[in-house]
């Protein structure tokens, strides 16, 4: 039996309150045989096996200095990249009015998109969440950062 905490969350100019729908950790929606694999996903654990299988390829004496060159860049690119998106939106709503202009959560205007999204987001989240009715504003986050990238760069 699993248990799940409920967590509310409030936007700070309009005193909306919402629930945040449960997610699971990157993980166990990665490695774990009975979640549904994205093409993200698939794309995430094939970039996972080519580095395993450059481990053994390259020669010993330059493996660690690679990797340690490797890793060091995507986790500085990851770090900066999240902070600059972050910021963006924070200060300027950026993500909303771009999902918004570009209408991917509009079922008239992008339908193909919307369902797509729709599709990807329900498999990464829990039960409790229907895309439905969500906030533009919470779904709009999850495409681009909560549900998509954030597990391309984190290892």
């Amino acid at each position: 039996m699993e248990i799940y905490w409920q967590t509310f969350y409030r936007f700070f100019l309009s005193q909306t309150v919402f629930r945040v729908p449960t997610t699971h950790d990157v993980l166990t929606t990665l490695f774990h045989p009975g979640h549904p694999k994205s093409h993200f996903d698939l794309l995430n654990l094939g970039l996972l096996g080519f580095q395993i299988v450059l481990y053994f390829a390259l020669p010993k004496k330059y493996v660690q200095t690679f990797f340690l060159l490797y890793l060091t860049f995507w986790r500085a690119a990851y770090d900066a990249g999240l902070g600059w998106v972050l910021t963006k939106q924070s200060k300027k709503k950026w993500i909303v009015r771009k999902v918004q202009r570009l209408g991917w959560l509009d079922a008239q205007r992008r339908p193909a998109v919307r369902d797509w999204i729709k599709k990807q987001l329900a498999g990464k989240m829990g039960s409790d969440y229907s895309f439905d009715v969500s906030m533009c504003t919470v779904s709009a986050f999850n495409t681009i950062l909560g549900a998509r990238f954030r597990p391309l760069t984190k290892y």
